[in-house]
């Protein structure tokens, strides 16, 4: 019972970072630098606080202003219009938003002193990468009649698809009247491309909560020695 619990916890999570990846589709396709960018970030900022704040996991309050930065630089390219914002501004939000997300989490037990290098989400950077398999297996692994149908579901159309491509690419160049058929329907290979980016925009997210939904998420010691300084250095 309390694993289904955090699976659903977790599930939350997965939900918000497919919305959120949908959005960025919505609002970037073929469009401008803007007022979009400010919104696309104030859903980041909004929804994950309030995942956050409902699961009980903003242990770490001043990262919040963090948070805040981001939102005000976000409306930058909405009343500036020159290369410095448009190149500059976004690579600095998605900075301070990863470094919020990584540092809002965090659990400190034992008092540590605080030092950004001993972040797990940013000691080990490779984290997210890591947590993809769990996100799988929130999705499809375990039991449920839902959960069952729909791994056969997908099971049958992996093995449909490439008999459907096989035979369709037959009756193309047999039959006119269905190769004449097929060349009415108007779907790109760039549309192709925005699902599969929109899916994988998805993943990595929701990989990356996972990075401090399914372990211990604590501020790591700091290590190493001092430097010492001789006398003569220092004098």
């Amino acid at each position: 019972m309390q694993e289904n619990l955090r699976v659903r916890e977790r599930l939350r999570y997965v939900g918000f970072a497919l919305l959120w990846a949908l959005l960025y589709d919505i609002l970037f396709w073929d469009k401008e630098l803007g007022i979009n960018f400010f919104i696309f970030i104030a859903v980041y900022v909004l929804g994950f606080t309030s995942l956050l704040l409902s699961t009980g996991r903003l242990r770490v309050r001043w990262s919040l202003g963090l948070a805040l930065a981001a939102l005000i630089m976000a409306a930058m390219p909405f009343l500036y219009r020159n290369e410095m914002v448009t190149i500059g501004v976004p690579f600095f939000v998605f900075l301070l938003l990863f470094v919020y997300s990584a540092v809002a989490p965090l659990e400190n037990p034992l008092r540590r002193l605080f030092y950004f290098s001993r972040v797990p989400m940013i000691r080990s950077i490779d984290l997210p990468f890591v947590e993809m398999g769990s996100v799988y297996r929130d999705l499809w692994a375990g039991g449920g009649e839902r959960r069952l149908l729909a791994k056969r579901i997908l099971f049958g159309v992996a093995i449909a698809l490439p008999l459907l491509f096989i035979f369709g690419l037959l009756f193309y160049h047999a039959d006119a009247v269905f190769a004449e058929w097929i060349r009415e329907i108007d779907i790109e290979f760039v549309d192709l491309w925005r699902v599969f980016r929109t899916l994988a925009i998805a993943l990595l997210l929701a990989s990356f909560c996972y990075g401090f939904l399914k372990r211990t998420y604590e501020l790591g010691e700091k290590t190493g020695v001092p430097r010492q300084e001789d006398a003569v250095t220092v004098s």
